[in-house]
């Protein structure tokens, strides 16, 4: 009996997990999109202020329907990684990301460029889970989780890389900043343009 009722609970697992993969087979939502800033409780050099992520438009024309950028403003002025940049790139179900890092305020950059792939199994309407390329460790390797709260406005950033937490954000959603007036130097873009042309999903460089 016992034996029959562990099938039947794997089987009914089983079948969630797949009617999660067929509901959300995208890791777009209608709420990435516009402007979020807040202040990460812990990152890689500890907790600071005025962090932003900037979800920039779609509009399906001039890139295609699985696109989107997200990017920083370029800049963390309460830390020592002033002047530093961070990418991400969705383009249907793999992320990449590029993270232009300085510890001398822009006279030399260090570059950080793991790849990702999407989730739907582990994700909802309100949260996009990514994890590392299997061929680079999968999940046990690196995940990264963007969970939004509707009630509240406020999107979460939560990073963990061989299983120790990494980076954790909340940032508030600002609706009168219009994400497509919010300018970046166009050299970090080409930048990693360049970096993430040089790589392979298996090649993890974080």
């Amino acid at each position: 009996m016992f034996e029959s009722l562990f099938v039947a609970q794997v089987a009914l697992i089983n079948a969630l997990v797949v009617t999660q993969a067929r509901e959300y087979p995208s890791p777009l939502r209608s709420w990435q999109n516009g402007f979020f800033a807040g202040n990460p409780q812990y990152s890689p050099v500890g907790a600071f202020q005025n962090y932003s992520m900037i979800f920039r438009n779609n509009d399906g024309v001039t890139d295609p329907d699985s696109f989107l950028m997200v990017e920083t403003v370029g800049d963390f002025p309460s830390t020592v990684m002033s002047k530093s940049y961070q990418q991400w790139t969705i383009y249907g179900t793999q992320l990449t990301y590029c993270g232009l890092l300085t510890f001398d305020e822009g006279k030399s950059y260090k570059a950080a460029s793991p790849q990702f792939v999407y989730q739907p199994q582990l994700s909802s309407e309100s949260e996009v889970y990514f994890c590392a390329d299997p061929r680079a460790g999968g999940c046990a390797t690196f995940w990264w989780l963007w969970k939004y709260d509707s009630d509240n406005k406020q999107l979460m950033s939560n990073v963990t890389v061989g299983g120790i937490p990494h980076e954790l954000t909340f940032l508030d959603f600002y609706p009168a900043v219009n994400a497509d007036e919010v300018q970046v130097e166009q050299q970090f873009r080409d930048a990693c343009s360049y970096l993430l042309g040089q790589q392979n999903p298996y090649n993890y460089n974080w």
